[in-house]
């Protein structure tokens, strides 16, 4: 179609891209329309690339004669196709059609580049398998822009160190437990700074419904399970107003002393305690959780928890559909700090826990699971809480910062 008329030109260029079979269709279209009365000029042409090509830009320019150019260019596996109007074929293909201000239109399709393709390719592979692989205590992470490294806490990274400095004391901080009595003895013994059981243990029967039949800690302890299994009854581990050795609770320049509370590779089961929402039911009270801090300085924000390969279940187990036996939480110490690392299973009737500051270790896999029992669906696996804030909100405490971090390849 041709003008016979040189007059102001509007000339508009739209692209379309469209599928037709397993082929990607890029089309351009140019309309010049005259000013005064003038004709028409219609241009188009269009490219079909390969469907499993990517990266693809369009640019579009005028001319001061009007005249527009639009390329398409196309990265992909294969040298890519391109046809006209005409019906023309050939790797790089352009087609125009003139009027009055001859407008044009030009698409062009490159081949990929295998290069650059294989490494997009290995560098996602990379990174999936990455995110997948997070085993026990790796603690790897795959660094990236976004990249969050949780490293284990020193009580797990160096838990051997630990267990041979305790052994080489030769002064009691070192024991080995089977029975409950021991058991006992050893964890409210503020010397003994490491307990190792060397087999299952579960409470006397005649204390399985005594909620104080373990007493509580103060000082720093490491009590790794060995793989075995820890039955409490309705008893909890406790952890009072943290102290030192020799039950001080300030050190020497005055400060509040901080206690570290570890526990590795060990299934602790306990049954139904207190069924409270919200309140602490204090230092004699029924346990709110399976490890049980209260409201009191030192206690609630005095302490630093690590969880190692752990797994709470109630005492016949986390299927059983009698509620009386199965935890209200793993934990209870608001405004305290815990790192979560490992593999951490938490079969629950309410929280997970009640706690002031949470961290997930690099690889670590944390899961909890409502069971028998559970009064609603919308507790949330960590409540940040706040009930008091004498302490929770005391700048001393150990889990003050309320953050709450996901190392690289963990997962919940």
């Amino acid at each position: 179609m041709k003008n016979t008329k040189n007059l102001n030109v509007d000339t508009k260029t739209h692209f379309k891209m469209y599928k037709s079979g397993k082929f990607w269709v890029m089309s351009g279209m140019s309309l010049a329309m005259l000013a005064m009365g003038g004709q028409a000029s219609l241009s188009a042409s269009a490219t079909e690339v390969n469907d499993s090509n990517t990266n693809k830009t369009i640019t579009t320019s005028q001319s001061a004669q009007g005249e527009e150019t639009g390329t398409a260019q196309t990265n992909g596996q294969s040298a890519a196709s391109s046809a006209s109007q005409s019906g023309s074929q050939s790797a790089n293909t352009q087609t125009s059609t003139s009027a009055s201000a001859t407008p044009s239109t030009s698409i062009s399709a490159t081949a990929d580049n295998a290069t650059d393709r294989s490494n997009f390719q290995s560098s996602v592979s990379s990174t999936s398998s990455t995110a997948q692989s997070g085993t026990n205590n790796t603690n790897s992470s795959a660094a990236s822009d976004t990249s969050v490294s949780v490293p284990l806490p020193d009580d797990i990274a160096n838990l051997q160190d630990k267990k041979q400095a305790a052994q080489a004391a030769n002064n009691g901080s070192y024991v080995q437990v089977s029975t409950w009595a021991a058991f006992k003895a050893a964890y409210t013994n503020n010397k003994v700074t490491y307990i190792e059981l060397t087999g299952n243990i579960a409470v006397d029967p005649a204390s399985a419904n005594n909620n104080l039949a373990l007493g509580e800690r103060t000082a720093s302890i490491i009590i790794d399970g060995g793989g075995f299994s820890l039955n409490i009854g309705k008893s909890a581990l406790r952890t009072g107003q943290a102290t030192d050795a020799n039950g001080n609770t300030r050190d020497a320049n005055g400060n509040r002393v901080k206690s570290t509370f570890t526990i590795t590779d060990i299934t602790l089961m306990q049954k139904a305690t207190a069924d409270n929402l919200v309140a602490d039911s204090g230092k004699n009270g029924a346990p709110d959780a399976a490890i049980d801090a209260y409201a009191a300085d030192g206690s609630y924000g005095g302490w630093y928890y690590n969880i190692n390969n752990f797994t709470l279940t109630g005492v016949n187990g986390k299927d059983d559909q009698n509620q009386s036996t199965q935890p209200l939480r793993l934990l209870d110490a608001e405004g305290s700090s815990v790192v979560l690392s490992g593999t951490v299973n938490a079969y629950v009737r309410q929280e997970m826990m009640q706690i002031g500051q949470v961290s997930i270790a690099n690889g670590a896999k944390v899961m909890m699971q409502r069971v028998a029992g559970f009064r609603n669906s919308g507790y949330s696996v960590f409540f940040f809480s706040a009930w008091r804030q004498s302490q929770s909100m005391n700048s001393q405490a150990t889990g003050y910062s309320h953050t709450f971090s996901v190392g690289d390849g963990a997962t919940i």
